[in-house]
């Protein structure tokens, strides 16, 4: 769910982008940027709901022996759920560049 959210997200933000390098009025690139925002901010609170709510994150008694702490534990499920948004914008990005043909040859 991350990642899907996280390409969406991704993809949005691009497109906005693209469109504020190829229309010269300022105004109405920026108001499609700011639509942005609330899918921008809702991305990033699931995020932080799914690291927080990670199973993982649960103590354990032998891991700790083994130096894998409580926090330790959360470095990790954090660490997981930002490749898992790194994964949804990299497909965004790749799927941005086909429908805009910068990828001619790609196998996509």
């Amino acid at each position: 769910l991350v990642a899907g959210a996280s390409a969406g997200t991704g993809f949005l933000l691009l497109s906005a982008l693209g469109h504020a390098l190829s229309h010269p009025d300022p105004a109405a690139s920026a108001l499609r940027l700011a639509w942005c925002a609330a899918p921008l901010a809702s991305t990033v609170y699931l995020a932080l709901a799914v690291a927080r709510a990670d199973p993982a994150t649960r103590p354990r008694p032998g891991l700790s022996a083994v130096g894998l702490g409580p926090v330790k534990l959360m470095a990790i499920s954090a660490a997981t759920t930002a490749a898992a948004c790194l994964l949804g914008s990299v497909l965004a990005l790749l799927v941005f560049l086909q429908l805009r043909g910068d990828l001619t040859g790609m196998p996509l």
